[in-house]
């Protein structure tokens, strides 16, 4: 009988088996990785609009809800400033939405706050915009003194949202 130097059909399956279970356990923690990855980096954004704001409110007294009126660049973020007023931001490449002004009772928009929504692989439309992931940051200097400098978490009630809730938490908290 001849001996051949090849792999048993079970031999092959084991492998594939073994590298289907590592593939399983690794993917969801990769995933974890990158989407905490894509927020801290739209908080970093977060953190920019408001030391922006806060230059602006000392300069001018108020804050603005246009980002052309901001001394900050989004050319080298990949980010596209949109929408009414040039008050919305969207960085397609990390799922990043940003809203600059926040709506409160009695006027269109608040100037004193801005939001963040994390919707990854997104385009800029309503589901993104309205989704489970908005964490709203209420600026030092807000007209309402019981909101001043306060985070809410309006919408992160998912395990995927919860993160963005807490580094933004963090930032306020500086």
């Amino acid at each position: 009988m001849k001996k051949t130097n090849a792999f048993t059909l079970i031999e092959l399956l084991v492998v594939v088996l073994i590298i289907g279970i590592l593939a399983a356990v690794a993917l969801p923690q990769y995933q974890k990785a990158v989407d905490k990855s894509h927020m801290v980096q739209g908080t970093n954004l977060l953190n920019s609009l408001h030391k922006a704001q806060e230059m602006h409110y000392l300069a001018t007294g108020a804050y603005t809800i246009d980002f052309s009126e901001l001394d900050m660049d989004f050319g080298s973020t990949g980010c596209e400033i949109f929408g009414d007023l040039n008050r919305q931001l969207f960085c397609k490449s990390h799922g990043i939405y940003l809203a600059n002004g926040q709506n409160s009772p009695g006027s269109s928009y608040n100037p004193g706050a801005a939001w963040i929504a994390f919707c990854p692989g997104e385009t800029i439309n309503e589901n993104c915009r309205q989704n489970d992931n908005q964490v709203v940051w209420y600026f030092e200097h807000h007209p309402l003194p019981n909101y001043q400098n306060r985070v809410i978490c309006t919408r992160a009630t998912t395990p995927r949202s919860q993160p963005l809730c807490e580094l933004v938490k963090q930032l306020a908290n500086k």
